[in-house]
């Protein structure tokens, strides 16, 4: 009889921890394995830019994606569709990404340099940024503490198990 609740309470001990080691993977995987969407308006004078931002964040590799559109005196004068890889990693609160590929086209450089940082240009620029979680479906996502882009979580990339 003894043997048998010695057996229930290591069944019961392992079954627990299984439990809870699954459930912190899950907690730690999601922080870095997510996509969020959130949009954007910039403006210089009487150049604007409106576009719809889109970032997945999967294990320090990442993919950025956009479709938007340049207007200039309130008239569409381009439309903006990029797409740039880059890899990440944290220091503490801080996120930086850093861009792997080029992205320069003659007419994307002189149209949005002047508004856009150089990580969406130029091969091997990073971004420093903080991104607080708001609630369970969203993000702010800060730089010196400034919001700068308020991200929806679209999708989770993780398996608890």
């Amino acid at each position: 009889m003894n043997s048998k609740k010695s057996l229930f309470l290591w069944g019961g001990v392992i079954f627990t921890t299984t439990i809870s080691l699954l459930l912190w993977r899950s907690i730690i995987l999601a922080k870095d394995n997510f996509s969020c969407e959130g949009s954007i308006y910039l403006t210089q004078g009487n150049k604007k830019i409106s576009a719809i931002l889109h970032f997945t964040f999967n294990n320090g590799i990442g993919k950025y994606t956009n479709n938007g559109e340049v207007t200039l005196n309130g008239k569409a004068v381009n439309r903006v569709n990029k797409q740039l890889y880059f890899h990440y990693w944290r220091e503490g609160d801080n996120i930086i990404i850093t861009s792997d590929n080029p992205n320069i086209s003659p007419a994307y450089d002189s149209q949005l340099s002047t508004l856009i940082p150089d990580f969406f240009v130029y091969q091997g620029r990073s971004i420093i940024m903080q991104m607080q979680r708001q609630n369970a479906s969203s993000y702010l996502v800060t730089q010196n503490n400034m919001p700068f882009l308020y991200c929806t979580i679209t999708e989770r990339h993780f398996l608890p198990w």
